[in-house]
């Protein structure tokens, strides 16, 4: 056992995985303070301490999960995700069924499935890796004819059909994920530039259509509070405003994560887990959390630019996308320089099915590792 397990560690990237540990170490810890002096108000199993034990077991599962997925070489992932694929897009569509889609709270958001136990399972979450490896299989077959028109429009027609479906689920803030998570893997196969051009002047075009059609009022106080947030100072933008605030509380080194009279921040153990944790451990602490959130998108996007197998390739920068993109929108919403669109911060915020699908994320990028050597991109 002690040679397997010794025989694990100098064949994988354990650093990568070194790093991922130690932000859900990071995590759990700022959920237990946030149970105690967050002022939640759980009352179902585990009370105040459920968000930290869901993340606790998450997180464990995942990493067991990450391990197993990492020791599968990678063609025998692509052999078999058709049907992972086809169990994940059925549970999204369970989700328009009704009595079986869940909205908790206020969200707006209909893209749960309840659970026993007071529990929920957000489908689109782990619907990402089955993105990430239909579009890396679909680009790698059009790669060297991408730019022609019939092959382009079936590309975003496949990447189309999952932000427009999250988006009937009312999660916007997924949908622009899986757009970005395209977009990004689009640049990596050689989109043509005036195509990018074309796309980005369209959409441009559309954002009066947009607006006038497509957000709600809600969404709307969202964008406008950003600019006179006093008119929504007790409704819209009170959780941003007290966010902002919390992250200055905390200064050099914070008030300390386990100690009381922390500013209270709204429902802080999910989208503004960061405005919490950085009143707690000041701006040395955030350095610390980013320099780690940052070494894992590096080693991510490290993998992606050394490994044979161009399809692995492109299934490590739809990872890198992810982590980039949220990292990015959600330090943007809790200094509310971006609207509140509910994206997480990696690893950090609470959310089983979250971080359940980053270690599959973390689980595919190794096996890619694995699988390879590292001496340069080729076709596989």
């Amino acid at each position: 056992m002690k040679k397997a397990i010794k025989n694990y560690f100098t064949t994988t990237n354990w650093v990568y995985l070194l790093l991922c540990v130690l932000v859900s170490v990071i995590s759990v810890a700022t959920l237990v303070s946030v149970g105690q002096y967050g002022g939640l108000t759980y009352t179902s199993a585990f009370g105040n301490m459920r968000p930290a034990v869901t993340q606790a077991f998450a997180s464990v599962l995942g990493l067991c999960c990450a391990v197993v997925l990492s020791l599968i070489p990678f063609k025998k992932i692509l052999k078999f995700w058709p049907f992972f694929a086809v169990a994940c897009w059925v549970l999204v569509l369970l989700t328009f069924v009704p009595g079986v889609g869940y909205q908790p709270g206020a969200t707006g958001s209909q893209s749960w499935i309840a659970m026993p136990f007071g529990m929920s399972f957000q489908p689109t979450e782990i619907a990402k890796i089955s993105f990430y490896i239909s579009f890396a299989v679909h680009l790698n077959k059009v790669r060297p004819t991408l730019n022609h028109p019939k092959n382009l429009l079936l590309v975003l027609v496949h990447l189309l059909l999952p932000v427009l479906l999250v988006h009937f689920q009312g999660d916007d803030g997924t949908a622009m994920v899986f757009l970005v998570i395209g977009v990004i893997m689009l640049f990596m196969a050689g989109i043509n530039r005036w195509v990018v051009v074309l796309c980005a002047t369209a959409m441009a075009a559309a954002l009066p259509l947009l607006w006038r059609f497509v957000l709600t009022v809600h969404q709307k106080e969202r964008i406008i509070g950003l600019f006179w947030p006093q008119q929504f100072t007790d409704t819209t933008m009170h959780q941003q405003l007290r966010g902002r605030v919390a992250i200055g509380a905390g200064q050099l080194f914070g008030r300390g994560l386990f100690q009381p009279n922390h500013y209270y921040v709204p429902r802080p153990e999910n989208d503004f887990i960061f405005s919490y944790f950085a009143q707690s451990c000041g701006f040395i602490g955030c350095l610390i959390l980013f320099g780690l959130l940052f070494g894992i998108m590096v080693k991510t996007l490290q993998t992606a630019g050394t490994t044979q197998n161009r399809t692995g390739a492109y299934v490590c920068v739809g990872v890198f996308a992810t982590l980039l993109f949220q990292t990015v929108v959600n330090l943007g919403m809790n200094l509310m320089l971006l609207p509140v669109m509910g994206v997480t911060l990696p690893f950090m915020s609470a959310g089983g099915t979250s971080v359940l699908m980053l270690y599959l994320s973390v689980g595919l990028v190794l096996s890619v590792w694995k699988s390879y050597p590292r001496t340069g991109l080729q076709k596989v």
